[in-house]
């Protein structure tokens, strides 16, 4: 009989598994044993678990709305703003419960005597008025008659149903405090897991993350490494930048997950392509390029708008247009997500704790050409939709320079052809695509050798123009272009050009910040 080896694996691992359950009902009260042991042991970081899944909600409403402007303002501001926000959140749990015990339950207490004295004195006045109306009919007064009400009694059954309803709460409550009490090494276990969950959320849900994929069977990525002939396949971030022989990672995480990824790559003098955007802070983004420039490495933003043969031209072509006077981008592209972010579940790309939106997914290609052509504006302003949970589905951005603004339009919630005009004194250019897959440039020019107006197609005089049509080279991919650069750059250790686009992803960083920051959008 030919056996695969994954049939023989198979096999192995239903042997095991046959052994570990007769194993496991033959010593039964062992393995309850044991269970209940890894049970009392787990028991304290499951309840920490569940009282920060219950505070983080209050917590964090409390850490935007009150601490928002003090942690953008000073370091001091962003550390305080959590610790503060948790002790407020933990003295208004305290105060409902108080507020529950001592004053809810006794006026519901109250309320219920009041209701059954009423019921006492309205019964007898009932049995009257059926007896008039009944004309002292003995069948229907021997039912009458019958009814009996005891106030003391009925005070008893209110309390019990209090007890059983509301005040079930309030003793489920109490007996989970008595318990708490009553082991105060799982007490406190408990509230600490709580509190550095709270602390450390963020970082934590990185490291799950990391744990998470460290398990995940390793068959598909072997796979897909025989089919490229990949040599190394790792499923531990940290094991990788320690073993691997290659000298530069891709990072293609969600936005929040680029600094400290790229950071932790740098810290082990691996050079860096990082996905758009760059980071999702200013501060962050400067510390990426300090390391870089520090320790003679490279890192890269793996946006292609940079790396197009269309940008390039545009470059040289700019001038030709005399004085820019006017610049429109426009990136608009409906979300394959929108319609369930509309239903409630939210992805990544619409959730602010990922550093998502519209600004930061789809209107950093415009920014890039702008900042590509023109360099640092002197001021920003962002113009958002704001959708349910407070991020931006779609925007206008104002970048303003010497004599002129550049708008940029950037849309996950609609639809629109999408373009780049640049228009000077001279003549203007144009891509008719989406901005990160230009294929082809227009650029229409004063004929400095022709000083007489000529008419246009509505007869107006105009100046007369050339208009040079440049077709980029049909590439198999619209990302083959930058990564042949960075191989570029690396190998011949051009730090000049690799700074120079480090320089402007930063730049771009700050913009982002800036924009996102006077529109109220907090991450």
């Amino acid at each position: 009989m030919d056996l695969s080896k994954l049939s023989m694996k198979k096999i192995r691992e239903l042997i095991i598994f046959t052994v570990l359950l007769v194993v496991a009902l033959w010593k039964f009260e062992v393995v309850i044993d044991v269970l209940k042991t890894i049970g009392g042991i787990l028991f304290p970081f499951v309840l920490g678990g569940a009282i920060a899944f219950v505070i983080n909600v209050p917590m964090s409403f409390l850490e935007k709305k009150i601490f928002c402007k003090a942690k953008e303002e000073n370091k001091a501001g962003k550390k305080l703003a959590r610790p503060v926000s948790l002790l407020l959140t933990i003295i208004l749990a305290v105060g409902v419960v108080v507020l529950v015990m001592f004053g809810v339950i006794p006026q519901l207490t109250r309320t219920i005597a009041s209701l059954m004295i009423s019921i006492a004195n309205f019964i007898p006045q009932m049995q009257d008025w059926i007896r008039e109306f009944s004309h002292n009919n003995q069948d229907i007064m021997k039912l009458v008659n019958q009814v009996q009400f005891n106030p003391d009694q009925a005070i008893k059954w209110g309390i019990s149903i209090l007890g059983s309803g509301a005040g079930n709460m309030m003793n489920t409550t109490m007996s989970a405090v008595g318990s708490l009490i009553s082991g105060l090494t799982t007490f406190f276990i408990a509230v600490s897991f709580a509190c550095y969950i709270l602390f450390q959320k963020e970082k934590l849900h990185i490291q799950i993350r990391k744990v998470f994929f460290a398990f995940l069977p390793k068959e598909k990525a072997e796979a897909f490494a025989k089919q490229y002939n990949i040599a190394e396949v790792y499923t531990d971030y940290e094991k990788l930048l320690t073993e691997t022989a290659a000298d530069t990672v891709y990072i293609g995480l969600i936005n929040s997950a680029h600094y400290s990824y790229a950071k932790e790559a740098l810290l082990h003098r691996k050079n860096v392509i990082l996905e758009k955007p760059f980071t999702g802070f200013y501060k962050e983004a400067q510390e990426l390029q300090q390391i870089a420039e520090e320790n003679k490495l490279f890192i890269f933003e793996a946006v292609t708008v940079l790396h197009n043969e269309v940008f390039y031209e545009m470059k040289k072509n700019v001038e030709k247009l005399g004085t820019v006077r006017m610049a429109l981008c426009n990136y608009s592209q409906y979300s394959s997500r929108y319609d369930a972010y509309l239903e409630g579940d939210i992805t990544h790309s619409f959730d602010p704790a990922y550093y998502g939106g519209a600004l930061y997914d789809i209107n950093v290609y415009n920014i890039h050409y702008c900042v590509g052509l023109f360099g640092e504006p002197k001021d920003v302003t962002y113009y958002p939709n704001i959708g349910p949970n407070g991020i931006d589905t779609s925007g206008t951005l104002v970048l303003v320079y010497d004599g002129f603004s550049a708008v940029c339009t950037g849309s996950k919630d609609s639809d629109s052809p999408g373009y780049v005009s640049i228009q000077g004194e001279q003549g203007f250019m144009k891509i008719d695509s989406k901005p990160n897959i230009a294929s082809e440039l227009t650029t229409t020019y004063v004929d400095e050798n022709v000083k007489e107006r000529v008419r246009d197609a509505a007869g107006a005089m105009v100046r007369a123009t050339i208009t040079d049509h440049f077709i980029a080279t049909e590439q198999h991919h619209r990302m083959t272009q930058e990564f042949l650069d960075f191989a570029k750059i690396i190998d011949e250790k051009d730090y000049e050009a690799a700074y120079e686009l480090l320089t402007e992803s930063v730049t771009v960083v700050s913009i982002l910040e800036k924009a996102r920051s006077k529109a109220g959008i907090k991450f």
